[in-house]
This record gives structure tokens, sequence and C-alpha cells, in this order.
């Protein structure tokens, strides 16, 4: 049965459950420098939903992530056609790669071209497998050490395909990395494309590494990103439906509080010889300690 509404869970499941596998594993060796996110999964993942037709995805992330990455894409719907190149003299990641996906019941549909260490991008050799009506999903893991290098692989991806959409992670904060410099440059050389750090599409979002960049052309993304957008805002919006629930609940205690007061008050002016006496001494007592400072202060300078 499919899946009516993804969740994070959802999204990220099949990540974790990989995550976990390889950790099983004694001789894993290093661990993966770049990690996803269960934000940047269910953003990937709406994404590839919304865009008006099944894209191919070229995951250039596998190796930085020791195949997290692609286990996400495999267990996503909704793709055309999974391509994620293989690094010549790869980690030990790639031993229990495929043991994984048995045991996480996914089935291997991706393409796996090898590309030399000396030329990461490998273009010629993937380029065969894009075909040109379908659009196209470059995903990138782009380590803190390797940043300067981002504005050029940029352009050389831009080059083997001008019509698609580039996807980079993790992305720092602003000022702390030097990841959202170089796309700014490359958009900004280029003025053929636009940036977007998805974490900005709202609160919600805020922890998420992603940032994409696609061609100023490009009509369909606005699109998407504001569908997305609107999935938690307005009525739906976590961070909104949390305030003015505490709003409520503040005002319903406040009423709640004075109906007691007014209750109790009404049962004392019953039996009280000095009404007048009594009223005054319950609204002093209801006032802010502030207001019965100044109002003390007045009486004492009056006198």
């Amino acid at each position: 049965m499919s899946e009516i509404v993804a969740t994070l869970f959802s999204c990220h499941r099949a990540v974790e459950l990989y995550r976990g596998r390889l950790a099983d594993r004694s001789e894993m060796g290093s661990p993966a420098p770049c990690h996803l996110m269960a934000i940047d999964s269910f953003l990937m993942r709406q994404l590839a939903a919304y865009y008006p037709a099944a894209p191919i995805v070229v995951d250039f992330a596998a190796e930085a992530t020791h195949g997290e990455t692609t286990v996400f894409w495999l267990a996503t719907p909704g793709i055309k056609r999974l391509v994620a190149p293989q690094v010549q003299a790869a980690g030990r990641w790639q031993d229990s790669f495929r043991d994984a996906l048995e045991h996480l019941d996914l089935e291997d549909t991706a393409i796996y071209p090898t590309i030399s260490i000396s030329d990461p991008a490998g273009l010629e050799d993937i380029r065969r497998h894009l075909d040109p009506p379908s659009p196209v999903i470059f995903l990138l893991a782009q380590r803190e050490e390797e940043s300067p290098k981002l504005a050029s692989r940029l352009d050389e991806l831009a080059q083997a395909r001008p019509d698609a959409l580039i996807l980079v992670f993790p992305l720092g904060l602003t000022g702390s990395g030097q990841s959202i410099g170089e796309a700014l440059e490359f958009c900004a050389h280029s003025k053929a494309h636009r940036l977007t750090v998805l974490r900005e599409l709202g609160p919600f979002f805020a922890s998420c590494q992603l940032a994409l960049i696609y061609p100023a052309g490009n009509q369909d993304v606005p699109v998407v990103l504001e569908r997305i957008r609107q999935l938690f805002d307005g009525n739906l919006s976590v961070v909104t439906l949390a305030r003015d629930l505490t709003d409520a609940l503040m005002r319903e205690k406040e009423a709640l509080a004075i109906a007691s007061e007014v209750g109790r008050l009404r049962m004392q002016l019953a039996e009280a010889s000095s009404p007048r006496a009594l009223v005054r001494a319950t609204l002093l007592r209801m006032m802010p300690a502030k207001a019965r400072k100044a109002l003390k202060a007045m009486r004492d300078a009056i006198r």
C-alpha cells in the first residue's frame, strides 16, 4: 500500500536502518564524513514528489555519506532513475553496502558507473545515462575542506546539464563555512542560476543542511518550493500552532482564576458587614504588585 503522506520518520527510516547496520560491522573503519539529517531526507523526498516530471538523480554524495544518500534514493518512490557514481579505491563501506540492501529488503535498481579519483565529476561516462527530456537532480556532499572547489564543481555540472537542479549539503551556518560563499560566487558569475537555502522556507526547516541551485528560467522550482512551504504555513505551522495553543491555555487559566475569585467574593459579600471595604481589599489584592506600590505611593503623597 502506497504512503499517502510522507513524514520525517518514513522518509528517513531506511537511512537510519542502514546506518545502524553499518555501525554493527566492526570492520567499517572511519565514520562517514557527511550524514543526512531527517529534515534533509524529507525535503528531498518532497522536491522529487512535487516536481512535474520524475527526475533522474545523480548521487555524487554516496562516497562522502558511505552510501546513505544512495539508500535514501533507492527507498524513495517517484524517481525515474538513480545513477550513483562509484569512486575507484573507495572506502570499506562498499563491501557491506549490498548486504545491507538485502537486509533492508531494498531492490537495487541503481546504475553504478565507476569514475576516476582524479576526475570526480566523471561526467562523460555519466552523461549517457541522462535522457535529455527528463529533469536531472545532481546531489553533492561538500566537505568543508573541499569548499574552495565547489564553485568550479558547480560550473562543471551546469555545463554538462544546464537545466539540472543541484542539491548541495551539508551547508553550515552563514559565516561559519565557505560553501554558501562558493555557491553564491557561482550564481553571481553564472548569472543563469539561482540559489535557495532550504532552511529559509520556514521555521520548521531551520536545521536543514541543503542548498538548491537551479536555472533562473526554471518556472517549476518556485512553485514546488511554495507548495512545500505551505505544508507548514498558516494554521498548520508547528510554531504558530504551539504559540496559539499556549496563549489559549493562558487565557483559559486567567479566566478560571477570575471566575473563582468572583465566586469567592460573592460569598464573602453576602456575609460581610462592610461590603465596600471588602471590595476595595479584594481589588487591591488582584492588582499587579507594581500597581499596588504606585497606588500606595500616591496615597502617601496625598497624606
